[in-house]
């Protein structure tokens, strides 16, 4: 027998005369009541299950997210410290020279090919890193161009003011008794990508790690 037939035949029997008996009431309340709460019940459940759809959909796209984000900084940092040695072999053997603008310029492709995936303050230095290296070569280029068409007085402040800048990407203390950041160093703008990528502390939590199983195996 259905619920709607036994509450049918529940009530039939609290039928007196042509009345129905407070008795048939309060069962049909009831039975009002029970099925106002399961219907309440049922959507609250399909609420929360649609809920959790959702969040489930929203920690998978960010999840997602997030792994590419990851993958597509590693790349940049690979590319971009490749070429940044090459620059620097170019300075090692050449000193100041104009060759390190097309360098810069390369460095600078690179990194606006990954500006999605680059930390703002990453990118703002990194952009300070190149322009050093495009002032190092404009000097150089306005040196070879005026050898002969300045006085030697300016023509000493140009090439201090080239040197300056190359004391800078090459880690120089000081210049002309000036002290020199060295900020600017490649070893240093690897060292800050390498920081934002978290790679000493991978390689700290890795080395804890095997310590702690080497450790429970003695």
């Amino acid at each position: 027998m259905t619920a709607s037939a036994a509450i049918a035949a529940s009530a039939a029997t609290y039928v007196i005369g042509d009345g129905i008996s407070s008795g048939v009431w309060s069962l049909l309340g009831s039975a009002i009541g029970a099925l106002a709460a399961y219907s309440i019940a049922r959507h609250q459940q399909k609420a929360q299950s649609e809920r959790e759809r959702i969040k489930s959909a929203t920690d998978s796209a960010s999840s997602h997210m997030a792994n590419v984000a990851f993958d597509k900084y590693v790349e940049f940092c690979e590319r971009y410290k490749d070429e940044a040695g090459e620059g620097v072999l170019i300075l090692i053997q050449h000193g100041p020279t104009p060759e390190i603008i097309s360098e810069a310029r390369k460095l600078s492709d690179i990194r606006y090919s990954y500006t999605l995936w680059i930390p703002s303050e990453v990118d703002t230095r990194l952009q300070e890193f190149e322009k050093i290296w495009l002032t190092i070569g404009a000097f150089s280029r306005f040196e070879d161009a005026t050898k002969t068409s300045i006085d030697e007085a300016t023509r000493r402040q140009h090439v201090s003011m080239v040197y300056k800048e190359f004391a800078k990407v090459m880690g120089l203390k000081e210049w002309e008794g000036e002290a020199v950041t060295n900020e600017f160093t490649v070893a240093s703008i690897v060292a800050g990508l390498r920081e934002v990528l978290g790679t000493e502390k991978m390689s700290k939590l890795r080395r804890r790690v095997l310590d702690r199983a080497m450790a429970d195996l003695d």
